[in-house]
């Protein structure tokens, strides 16, 4: 007969196995986890370094070609808007050191700013664009016979390159008293072509504000030969969220067919890409240029006069 003592015994010592086996079990699993984490986190440090080092690299490679453009400037652009006329339009919250930089340029190049109109917060608005259908035939645009988004960029090229004339000096004055737009430059004579600045948007900015604004861009390209659009750059440089607006244009065939885009106008770079297009516009030559996946190169391809 197998004594009760034999049983608790070999309760006791089953007991204690699986308790020595889950113990060995943890410690080789924890080992064997413990190990690939440790792997994965290095992998990880290692990754992030080298992303540290290329954005670094770029920064570094883009510095050194505004660098370049500062240095070749006189070279690349003296003279090339000599006799010329450029009026600026300024979208809201345009950074006054992208005018500073634009104005600079334009002068480096031997040409002149007539005026600098800045377009209102209120701009986009319902309201806003019944007050532009009002002025339009002003300067003979008839609104039932134009894209209603483009409307309000015809109406105000319209005005501004017409600004020597009654027609474009009244409209320009009814747009200012109704508080669209703010007037800045009294300069005489009429404008060769239109430069419109703008803040770089951020990617998150909501699509009906980008359409909006795109509406009026390419309305104002559609209203006379020679634009170049301009956006100081991607929010923040991050240059893979570049500017929805920049994008949104650059999608527009219409837009692409009558007017130029620099997608990176606060850099100097930037800023010698705005005074060669402005003088490839003034030859009926449209581009698109800067540091986006969609420019077809930093500037426009170096010409002699035109």
């Amino acid at each position: 007969m197998i004594d009760f003592r034999y049983h608790i015994v070999s309760l006791v010592a089953v007991f204690l196995a699986l308790a020595v086996g889950i113990v060995i079990g943890a410690f080789t699993l924890s080992g064997g986890v413990g190990d690939s984490l440790n792997h994965q986190a290095s992998s990880l440090r290692s990754e992030q370094a080298q992303l540290r080092a290329q954005v670094q690299a770029t920064g570094n490679a883009l510095n050194r070609a505004d660098n370049f453009a500062t240095l070749a400037d006189p070279a690349l652009i003296d003279g090339v808007l000599s006799g010329d006329s450029i009026a600026l339009v300024l979208l809201p919250g345009t950074p006054d050191s992208l005018l500073s930089a634009t104005k600079s340029s334009i002068a480096s190049a031997g040409g002149s700013v007539a005026t600098t109109v800045t377009l209102s917060d209120s701009w986009l608005k319902a309201q806003s664009a019944e007050r532009l259908r009002a002025v339009a035939t002003t300067v003979g645009v008839e609104p039932a016979q134009t894209d209603a988004s483009r409307l309000p960029g015809i109406v105000l090229g319209k005005a501004v390159m017409g600004r020597d004339t009654a027609a474009g000096k009244a409209a320009l004055e009814k747009l200012q008293s109704e508080s669209l737009i703010d007037i800045d430059g009294t300069a005489a004579g009429k404008p060769t072509s239109i430069v419109v600045l703008w803040p770089g948007l951020p990617a998150t900015t909501d699509q009906q504000t980008v359409t909006g604004w795109t509406g009026s861009i390419a309305g104002i390209g559609a209203s006379t030969t020679a634009v170049v659009g301009v956006s100081s750059g991607p929010a923040d440089n991050d240059l893979t969220n570049p500017d929805p607006l920049v994008t949104s244009l650059r999608g527009s065939a219409d837009a692409t067919a009558t007017m130029s885009v620099v997608d990176d106008g606060g850099r100097a770079m930037g800023q010698t890409a705005v005074v060669l297009a402005t003088q490839k516009e003034l030859a009926g030559v449209s581009g698109q240029y800067g540091l986006g996946a969609d420019a077809t190169g930093p500037i426009p391809a170096i010409t002699g006069a035109r």
